[in-house]
């Protein structure tokens, strides 16, 4: 049997401070029209659950119980629209025969916790795309025991292409979110939904608002309730995936002209192979400076790409005319990726880059490297082959790694790290045979 439940019912009487008794306040609001009452244990499971009925004096009722011990009690105090005006709650432990008194308050003094949980960083989307959202929100003597959805309360999600107080914000911008059931262990309640889908490109700004039924909206922000400074509206942009991308500045050549034109492995992501001197790059629709530019804006260390285990430098992604060039400040050959859905630009050191299987001599035990030429991003394996199977990979680590297949497997596992979901690549002689690899176009060739 679960720890303080009875195997008999257990019967208390329930009286509300303020409400129970004759001329002492809140019992004189007549727009009280009823009182609705949850207990539950600490483990969140209901113990019982009722209705109190006003007299000419009081507020009175009995509540019969499935369990004893410590116990949560909460009220709310309706009108005869629903509305929510007062809310209390009480937590104490409890016998057979107990008077259990609950403090109430005005409900606009309840909601004392508003937030959007996810997503709290900067995210880009491609047109047509969306984003999950989910806010939170804690109502004292409400949500620590009711089932907060749309019979005691209201969450909506807004929209804006201005970033201010969304109190602001006309109605129009505004749109619900659903109900979650809330962790059992966790007296906020959660709602969510999609953002993003509907709006043209550009940069949004959003916010969550709730109220409690014929109450006054609170507004949540990354971090909490909005107040401008702490607590703000999130920010995500809408952004074109270019159908190509090319490659330019002092960090792989010049300014003048673009290096060459990346690779574009999925709907939404490009990658390439090359040499970097010491410098700066963007990436631009070849051959001009028109339209959005992509480069950088702030870095946010190493993040493993979706996939893989192994976290990689990034910096945030950013379209504009003029976004912050990239920086590389060791030469060396990377792997460079932009994904676009991440709203992320990966610049991967390679200190390695080979080919590993069963047809290659060092096996699947050890990387056997290529001879790389950094002024054609090629590189190249001749030696003893074997009829048998391999992979390219880089650095020695295994989210380096792909296969035949890698432009499909990478837009199926939604633009993710090399090694997901590849084919091993089959080896067609046994004798000496040359295995190339083109780091600009992401193309081999081999027997």
């Amino acid at each position: 049997m679960e720890p303080g439940v009875n195997s008999k019912p257990t019967s208390i009487q329930i009286r509300i401070d303020g409400l129970t008794q004759n001329g002492r306040g809140l019992f004189n609001d007549v727009n009280v029209s009823q009182i609705k009452i949850r207990v539950s244990n600490t483990s969140r499971v209901v113990a019982g659950e009722g209705s109190l009925t006003k007299g000419t004096s009081h507020w009175s009722g009995n509540l019969v119980l499935s369990s004893v011990g410590s116990l949560r009690f909460s009220m709310v105090a309706l009108d005869v629209n629903g509305n929510v005006l007062y809310a209390g709650t009480a937590s104490t432990t409890v016998v057979d025969g107990a008077i259990v008194t609950i403090p109430a308050a005005p409900a606009s003094q309840s909601i004392t916790a508003a937030s959007i949980i996810n997503p709290l960083t900067i995210r880009n989307i491609g047109a047509g795309g969306s984003i999950p959202i989910t806010s939170s929100f804690l109502a004292t003597g409400i949500t620590e025991v009711f089932l907060v959805d749309s019979t005691y309360a209201g969450v909506d999600v807004g929209l804006s292409t201005v970033n201010e107080n969304p109190a602001l914000w006309e109605e129009t911008l505004w749109t619900p979110l659903s109900f979650k059931t809330p962790v059992l262990d966790n007296s906020e309640h959660e709602f969510s939904g999609n953002i993003g889908s509907d709006k043209a490109i550009g940069t949004y700004y959003y916010a969550t608002r709730v109220k409690l039924k014929g109450g006054a909206y609170v507004y949540g922000a990354n971090g909490g309730i909005w107040n401008g400074t702490s607590n703000n509206n999130g920010v995500f942009n809408v952004v074109n995936v270019p159908t190509s991308l090319a490659i330019i500045g002092d960090a792989v050549g010049g300014w003048a002209n673009d290096k060459f034109t990346l690779a574009k492995d999925s709907d939404s992501s490009f990658t390439a192979i090359t040499y970097f001197s010491v410098g700066e790059f963007k990436l631009r629709t070849p051959g001009t400076w028109g339209g959005d530019i992509c480069g950088k804006i702030g870095l946010i260390g190493n993040t493993p790409m979706a996939g893989g285990i192994t976290a990689f430098p990034a910096f945030n992604l950013y379209q504009s005319s003029s976004p912050d060039n990239i920086p590389i400040t060791t030469a060396g050959t990377y792997i460079l990726r932009i994904d676009f859905l991440k709203g992320l630009i990966f610049v991967i050191p390679v200190t390695s880059f080979g080919l590993i299987g069963s047809g290659i001599p060092s096996g699947w035990a050890a990387q056997t490297n290529m001879t790389s030429d950094t002024l054609t991003d090629t590189f190249t394996f001749t030696g003893p082959l074997s009829l048998g199977e391999f992979l390219f990979r880089a650095s020695d680590d295994w989210d380096l790694a792909w296969g035949s297949n890698h432009l499909i497997a990478q837009a199926a596992a939604g633009i993710a790290g090399f090694s997901n979901n590849k084919d091993n690549i089959a080896i067609g002689i046994a004798g000496t045979g040359t295995i190339t690899f083109n780091g600009r176009t992401m193309t081999f060739t081999h027997p």
